[in-house]
């Protein structure tokens, strides 16, 4: 009934407007009447122009990352086989802690060769004492003395790099030397962090240097924004920026951190690093976002968007007056989403211009 109503009250004809390159004085625009009680029935609202902040952002596009140095790849030092497997993709483990141990006949032979060469070690090295206190008495050769130090340190060198070779292997060597041969080598998180990906299953044999684990460390998630070339000449550093991820009704927030200095040949973008304010569960390594980088905040003279009409190229706000709406000429300058500044605000006033339901205007 109320579209019936107002497609009879709003009923109005406009007569020739002039269009020539500069905008139309108020004289010349076209004119059309409509009452006080026409205007609140169609939802019609006026109001003078005022000040709004305009943001000038850049639009862009990027992945929710973290640095190197937070992520880890867990490999198996040694081939063997899997024997004891723990822990699922989202788990969160501790630095040092075992995530699977692995066997292999190699793994014996390894330790039995360095507990062989330590107790080497100890004769060779009492023989070398004695001799050594022997030639101060010349109760020796020095011939023999010499071969009994050679053959110590070269049994030194034996003995260290082997303890190495393990020690890198990730065996404790410690315990070894104390307690004998271990049955199995630990696999150890080298970080604490989130598992993010599992590649090891129980009694798989696996080759030297396989990947067994993929760890996250999200204690430095970032931004990485891709931002178009022609448009890196507005960024700066701490520049706001907001942030969405598409199906989450959540904006978010973080600001400018790094500017990149070099062109992506394939994409013609500059990489932007980004850090944000809030930690959220939803922000997670890989996430894609859209973001804006916001360039400028401007306090203008402005009116919504949606009160503003084009009609050959020239743009247009209605003044109300005396129960006569005027169309009045404007010159417009930045906008943003919501708003559009009026360069030639200082024409308009105190005009009471229609802000809200020119829909109705243009559709009758």
């Amino acid at each position: 009934m109320k579209t019936i109503i107002l497609s009879i009250v709003i009923s109005f004809t406009f007569v020739g407007c002039q269009t020539t390159a500069e905008p139309e004085s108020i004289e010349t625009a076209a004119s059309n009447q409509l009452s006080q009680a026409q205007m609140d029935l169609a939802e019609i609202k006026t109001a003078p122009i005022s000040k709004h902040v305009i943001k000038k952002s850049v639009k862009c596009r990027g992945v929710i990352d973290i640095p190197p140095q937070n992520k880890a790849s867990v490999t198996a030092p040694l081939g063997g086989k899997v024997e004891m497997v723990k822990f699922y993709p989202g788990d969160k483990v501790a630095k040092g802690t075992t995530l699977c141990t692995l066997t292999d006949q190699h793994f014996i032979e390894l330790q039995q060769n360095f507990l062989t060469a330590l107790v080497e070690l100890e004769n060779l090295k009492t023989d070398y004492e004695r001799k050594e206190q022997l030639k101060a008495s010349d109760a020796t050769s020095i011939k023999s003395y010499q071969l009994a130090k050679t053959q110590y340190k070269n049994a030194e060198i034996k003995v260290d790099g082997l303890r190495k070779k393990l020690q890198w292997a990730g065996f404790p060597v410690d315990q070894i030397e104390q307690e004998g041969i271990v049955s199995a080598l630990a696999i150890s998180s080298p970080i604490t962090g989130y598992i993010a990906d599992v590649n090891v299953n129980l009694g798989t044999q696996i080759g030297e240097g396989a990947v067994l684990y993929e760890m996250v460390d999200n204690s430095h998630l970032h931004l990485e924004i891709q931002v178009y070339q022609k448009d890196i000449g507005f960024i700066e550093k701490g520049q706001k920026i907001e942030f969405y991820i598409p199906g989450v009704q959540k904006v978010f927030e973080g600001e400018v951190y790094l500017i990149g200095q070099k062109v992506d040949d394939a994409t013609h973008t500059i990489n932007i690093h980004g850090h944000f304010d809030e930690q959220s569960s939803l922000l997670k390594p890989g996430t894609v976002f859209q973001a804006e980088i916001l360039t400028a905040n401007d306090t203008v003279y402005a009116l919504p968007n949606a009160s503003i009409i084009e009609e050959d190229e020239k743009f247009y706000a209605y003044q109300y007056q005396n129960e006569t709406l005027t169309k009045i000429p404007l010159v417009l300058g930045i906008a943003d989403e919501n708003f559009t500044q009026i360069i030639n605000a200082d024409d308009l006033g105190s005009m009471q211009i229609v802000q809200e339901g020119v829909y109705y205007l243009q559709s009758n």
